[in-house]
């Protein structure tokens, strides 16, 4: 993952190469959390509540594009 992002980062020139390392990074990152939090909510049930306004709002890897 590291050196995907490094490899997409340290170049000068940029080609498709390197945009598909950078969204391979982006989308490892999101499985890493995705497991993360699957692995959370395995251990501790319940443990992450949103609750209150907003609270409806569905979180995607997709917001951040």
């Amino acid at each position: 993952m590291f050196g995907a992002l490094r490899f997409s980062l340290r170049s000068t020139v940029i080609t498709s190469e390197h945009l598909y390392a950078a969204l391979s990074a982006y989308l490892l990152v999101g499985v890493f959390l995705g497991v993360l939090y699957f692995s959370s909510m395995q251990v501790w049930p319940n443990s992450i509540i949103v609750s209150g306004e907003g609270a409806s709002h569905q979180f995607s890897l997709l917001n951040g594009i």
